[in-house]
């Protein structure tokens, strides 16, 4: 990986027109499964939404574009009621006709809300509200135009955020969650959801309703909730208070709930929504216990700023369309070939490129046989350690390595510490046990580490107990030109680079958030300066071999990956 770890940059706007999926199928496809294609991004609720950049820049505004959509779209669903309607049944609608139905049609019911919310809100952040990034796309447009309608009753940017968040929120905050949940979750309880709990007609009604005379009483409201805070909220360069801001939103939901209530349109308290996730769960795993385990909710963050930070646990970054195919070697196997079998690279570059993770992880990024997928899938969460490289074919070899006592072998055939690189998942490390009986001989490698768990309650764990923390942040690309960002941190004086592929907005949310929430935290490029031949040779592996990266290795429930 020649070009990997240059410095981020700003390549500019992308010439071709940025590929935006159909709006018209894409919330349903996205809840079940996820769509597939360059620079598309998928969202499916009851596991984690997806930004396949393709061969578009990490960096670029198609890049960033896609991921605030889908992000937008996760957060909607995540912070109301019919949000969690859609997750329940999009787990239900799995395997069976019938909840399939049940989920098209509540789809139907909030797709223009949905989509005009996401549209809105990611051209607005990504691109200050220029239309001309949906050229080519006409539902898109009209979705912008349906929120823009709303923005346009203010002249200040992020009241005009504000209005359209609010609207989505309160037409989305319906009454319905507890109607399906009180019928067991069954198909047919959906058919008889009310017209004004649907969020499309409740946004028509907000649309024909929320006239002048309302916005000048609603932000009136809002002013003197926020009292001698308002002039710093209206600041966009000023950090946010969240007492205010909270202030602030929950009057605006409460005008709004107010004027949809004149129509016998119920809306939800502001945060009414959390006391149904534990019952939505617990319905869904009686209806359907092979789901178990399956539903990831939002934590109950009490913190406004926080919640809209949360969401961000949730992104999968595909770097290849199909997982490549893989087969499992052991060292045995290789005794013919003999251990150059394992060297990846020529040369002064020559090395062996190993990762520790838990097990099912691997059944996760690679195609394995299903004689080997039962070896993997019986060692469930436990770690594993595998050398890996790639033949001709593209295949990964990954020789499963027995011991220490293997590793400490590979060592002493190859001529230096920097020859044996480890990249180490996060969620390893945390694995006593594995760490205690494999550290020894890890001091004869290079070591890196890849975080896989939720990066935000990591970040709070290390502000927590007093540890301090460096960052930097770089675009990479391997051998096809395939990009991402990287995110790249050190944690007190451990010298352990942890990295995170991700799509570059993804990154800067990382940032952003170390900035405002962990004082001990600083930027230091030496992170990956000092230490760029090691990341470079690790990143161009990962990025090269693996199909995804998520933070979600704490997804294994009685033997499914």
């Amino acid at each position: 990986m020649d070009e990997a770890a240059r410095a981020s940059g700003d390549e500019g706007p992308d010439s071709a027109a940025i590929p935006l999926p159909d709006p018209e199928t894409h919330l349903f496809d996205s809840l079940l499964q996820g769509a597939a294609g360059e620079a598309r991004g998928a969202y499916n609720s009851h596991d984690a939404w997806t930004v396949h950049l393709g061969g578009s820049t990490a960096t670029s505004p198609a890049a960033r574009l896609v991921t605030v959509h889908e992000a937008q779209h996760a957060a909607l669903n995540d912070c109301t009621s019919y949000g969690i309607a859609l997750a329940v049944y999009a787990v239900l609608a799995l395997d069976d006709d019938q909840q399939r139905a049940a989920l098209q049609r509540l789809v139907t019911w909030c797709r223009g809300v949905h989509e005009a919310f996401a549209t809105y809100q990611s051209l607005s952040l990504v691109a200050d509200g220029d239309p001309a990034m949906l050229a080519g796309y006409p539902a898109y447009q009209r979705y912008y135009k349906a929120a823009a309608g709303l923005a346009q009753r203010t002249t200040h940017k992020r009241l005009q955020e504000l209005a359209v968040e609010t609207t989505a929120r309160v037409c989305m905050q319906t009454p319905a969650l507890e109607r399906v949940l009180e019928a067991g979750l069954s198909p047919e309880s959906t058919s008889g959801i009310p017209r004004f709990e649907r969020p499309d007609e409740r946004f028509r009604l907000v649309q024909a309703h929320a006239d002048g005379d309302f916005w000048t009483a609603a932000w009136d409201r809002c002013r003197s909730e926020a009292g001698a805070g308002w002039t710093r909220l209206l600041d966009a360069e000023a950090p946010d208070d969240p007492a205010v801001w909270q202030a602030v939103t929950h009057a605006l939901h409460d005008q709004m709930a107010g004027l949809l209530g004149r129509y016998d349109a119920t809306v939800l308290a502001y945060d009414e929504h959390r006391e149904f996730t534990a019952r939505a769960i617990d319905t869904l795993q009686a209806r359907a216990p092979h789901h178990t385990g399956r539903l990831l909710a939002s934590q109950d963050s009490a913190e406004v700023d926080v919640e809209a930070y949360e969401v961000w646990r949730r992104e999968r970054l595909v770097v290849r369309e199909v997982p490549r195919r893989a087969v499992i070697r052991t060292l045995r196997d290789l005794a013919v070939a003999g251990r150059a079998a394992l060297v990846s690279g020529d040369g002064e570059r020559a090395h062996v490129f190993g990762t520790a993770r838990p097990a099912f992880r691997l059944l996760q990024q690679f195609a394995f046989s299903a004689g080997d997928r039962v070896t993997l899938a019986d060692k469930g969460a436990e770690t594993v350690v595998v050398l890996r490289t790639i033949d001709d074919d593209g295949e990964v070899e990954c020789t499963l390595l027995a011991d220490p006592g293997e590793l400490a072998m590979v060592c002493s055939a190859m001529p230096g510490r920097k020859a044996v690189l480890i990249n180490v998942a996060l969620s390893s490390l945390g694995d006593i046990p594995w760490r205690d009986r494999w550290s020894d001989v890890l001091t004869r490698t290079r070591v890196t580490g890849l975080v896989d768990l939720a990066p935000l309650a990591q970040f709070d764990l290390w502000r927590d107990t007093g540890e301090t923390l460096t960052y930097a942040q770089a675009t990479v690309r391997d051998g096809t030109d395939e990009p991402a960002a990287l995110f790249a941190c050190v944690v007190g004086d451990t010298n352990l680079r942890l990295l995170l592929p991700c799509s570059d907005t993804m990154g800067d949310v990382l940032a952003n958030y170390l900035a405002t929430h962990y004082p001990a935290a600083r930027f230091d490029p030496t992170v990956l300066t000092d230490a760029s031949t090691i990341v470079e040779a690790t990143v161009s592996h990962l990025l090269a071999e693996e199909h995804h990266f998520d933070v979600s290795a704490y997804h294994w429930k009685d033997g499914r990956a």
